[in-house]
């Protein structure tokens, strides 16, 4: 199975300092292939490739082009408000290719009050607590089979977080440290490799299995 993924601007990328004075519009193409051993007579796929259209970007033109052709197809949003495209593959293949094309107007974030808090008073704020108002996003603080809590990747992010740092820069130096520490290879794991398998080889790679 191959994944591919090309974007390509239709304007210059502007440089930062430009970034504020207005939009730039994009063009990005969204390429996946797998490739099958064996026929695969029947097969249900969930496509989550539409852009968000919002205040920091409109969606201008979104395209999908899915081979074989789909039996049946249909698009919905998830609990989490994302658009995603559910088809259904009757017909015998040991190849599947998706093309999303899609054009948007992108816009300089405003960044958000909540960015430079420190990154205690965000823990507190996203801790579990009964009877106090959820915030949604406190459901991905929580550990799963395939993203438990490990005392050793704590010790591995924790250099980031001294006493008091704002939030936005201590989870800024951590995507730096990733980005540095980590190796990415093609085909070395799989979606239910173990973390700490993973991490302990220096390897940053989950190889995407069909739906």
């Amino acid at each position: 199975m191959n994944s591919i993924f090309r974007s390509e601007p239709s304007a210059p990328l502007p440089r930062p300092a430009d970034a504020v004075h207005g939009p730039v519009e994009l063009e990005v193409v969204h390429v996946t292939e797998y490739r099958y051993s064996s026929p695969v007579e029947l097969a249900q796929h969930i496509a989550v490739l539409r852009p968000r259209d919002d205040a920091a970007q409109q969606l201008l033109g979104f395209e999908m082009e899915i081979e074989p052709a789909p039996a049946q197809q249909h698009d919905d949003r998830d609990v989490y408000g994302n658009s995603r495209r559910v088809f259904t593959l009757t017909v015998s293949h040991q190849h599947l290719r998706v093309c999303a094309t899609s054009r948007v107007r992108a816009h300089a974030p405003a960044r958000s009050d909540a960015a430079a808090l420190p990154w205690e008073a965000c823990r507190a704020h996203w801790r579990y607590e009964s009877g106090r108002p959820l915030d949604a996003a406190v459901e991905f603080t929580f550990p799963s089979t395939l993203v438990p809590h490990h005392a050793a990747l704590r010790d591995w992010a924790l250099p980031s977080f001294p006493p008091g740092r704002g939030i936005d820069e201590a989870a800024t130096e951590l995507m730096h440290r990733l980005h540095a520490d980590f190796t990415y290879a093609p085909h070395s794991t799989e979606v239910g490799t173990p973390v700490l398998q993973a991490s302990s080889s220096g390897v940053a790679c989950a190889r995407t299995s069909p739906t």
